[in-house]
């Protein structure tokens, strides 16, 4: 029996270790022994980072996975940026995964105001993490609405980023920049499992009304926890994630 391959990518300011408490409740379960987990640390990958728009990157990245796992089954697994960017590989090529997961994933914007409105405010956040003291910039960073109530906030130092691809991040892969995914993700439905937290109340939002479209995707929602899931609800997560894939 072919190992299930996890290939998770982290969220903005993410580093591949966010993902170790999901794994270690996957090393004594069901799955033990019967997985492997490939943690991408993408921004500081030649041809996955910051230089590649969108679509370079997506065809980057389903190279790497073939060559990486040249059988499946292949599992997607993304994080709030993270998953953004794995809507577009699995749009890219659908068939090269079995499932995906995502988690604290915005689809995409519908309207142009929007786009607008939201390339203005990466652009300004942009141009903070260029230039801001970094306790200062963290605590601004902290304080968004979206991560209000995390239960668990982690520690994000200085000297584990390059200030420079984080402001290019924030522009190359805005929100603004990326496709409007509902319509696709309805279609692969079954494919995917939909997380998010009950306190992030604009994606518990996106989540409620793509099951209330699709009866096949899986969403759930998780109490107590905000954006920041797989910080505030490892265990809890794991489960799901665990559920899902070997329902």
């Amino acid at each position: 029996m072919e190992k299930i391959k996890i290939i998770s990518l982290y969220g903005f300011l993410g580093l591949p270790a966010d993902w170790d408490l999901i794994r270690s409740y996957l090393m004594v379960s069901p799955l033990a022994h019967q997985f492997e987990w490939w943690s991408v640390d993408y921004m500081n990958t030649p041809g996955l980072d910051t230089e590649c728009d969108f679509t370079a990157w997506a065809k980057n990245f389903n190279n790497s996975v073939q060559q990486k796992f040249a059988v499946g089954p292949r599992i997607l697994l993304g994080y709030s940026l993270g998953g953004r960017l794995a809507l577009h590989a699995l749009k890219r090529n659908p068939e090269l995964y079995d499932q995906a997961i995502f988690i604290s994933t915005n689809p995409g914007l519908q309207s142009e105001k929007d786009k607008e409105e939201r390339a203005k405010t990466d652009q300004r956040w942009s141009e903070q993490f260029l230039k801001t003291p970094w306790a200062e910039l963290m605590s601004t960073w902290n304080a968004q609405a979206v991560f209000k109530d995390s239960l668990s906030e982690p520690l994000r130092l200085e000297a584990a980023y390059d200030r420079e691809k984080l402001a290019r991040a924030l522009v190359e892969w805005s929100l603004a920049r990326q496709e409007d995914f509902q319509e696709f993700i309805l279609q692969r439905g079954s494919q995917i499992l939909w997380a998010c937290g009950e306190k992030d109340i604009k994606f518990a939002s996106q989540a409620m009304e793509l099951q209330r479209s699709s009866s096949q995707l899986r969403a759930e929602i998780f109490p107590r926890a905000s954006h920041r899931v797989l910080f505030d609800q490892p265990h809890d997560l794991a489960q799901k994630i665990i559920s899902f894939l070997i329902s």
